[in-house]
């Protein structure tokens, strides 16, 4: 039987020092379903986030389709939950399709690593995302829409059933928002739980 939720959290509660930043929240976001987090800046979207995804300690009950995500390897967690975070740092001196092939290391034997699987599922994303007269290009050489598309190429080759995203728009003009949107729904239909909008 597949599961009936993605992801949820009972009590789930985020600590900065002596501040409650997320106080027992509870949550269910079902599969197949886009869920959309909005609020004022500081409310706590984006540490909700990364809580979800596995990225910041926390306490509280957290379950990735009915399973404790803390308990699973790391390995697994990356293969279930894909991230793309707001204004996410990389390694500028990567080429785009370095970045987008970081999107299989979950699914490579660390004594093996790419295999032709890996490599065509990364000639995938750069093709569907326009990647392609950029792969060779720098991360430094890009601009930011650029840079954002590619770290999307890298979160969308993992594969993962889950895609938590932190304003993925932010950095994209405002005419290609929609256009952006409609690929990663395309690419990505609506299984998974995809992140925070622009307030």
């Amino acid at each position: 039987m597949k599961p009936a939720h993605a992801l949820t959290a009972q009590k789930l509660t985020v600590q900065r020092g002596s501040l409650s930043v997320l106080c027992e929240v509870d949550l269910s976001i079902h599969v197949t379903q886009w869920t959309c987090v909005v609020g004022p800046n500081g409310a706590g979207k984006t540490t909700l986030l990364k809580a979800m995804a596995g990225l910041l300690p926390s306490t509280g009950e957290l379950h990735v389709q009915d399973q404790d995500l803390r308990m699973l390897a790391a390995k697994d967690r990356a293969k279930m939950i894909a991230w793309l975070g707001q204004q996410e740092q990389g390694s500028d001196d990567l080429s785009v399709n370095d970045v987008v092939m970081l999107g299989r290391l979950p699914h490579q034997s660390s004594w093996v690593g790419a295999d032709a699987q890996d490599i065509a599922q990364a000639q995938t994303w750069l093709a569907l995302l326009q990647l392609m007269p950029l792969k060779e290009k720098s991360l430094a050489q890009l601009s930011a829409g650029e840079r954002q598309r590619a770290l999307l190429g890298r979160a969308l080759a993992v594969q993962a059933p889950i895609l938590l995203m932190d304003e993925p728009i932010a950095n994209v003009d405002l005419p290609n928002q929609s256009d952006w949107l409609h690929t990663v729904q395309s690419a990505h239909p609506a299984k998974h739980y995809s992140g925070e909008c622009p307030a």
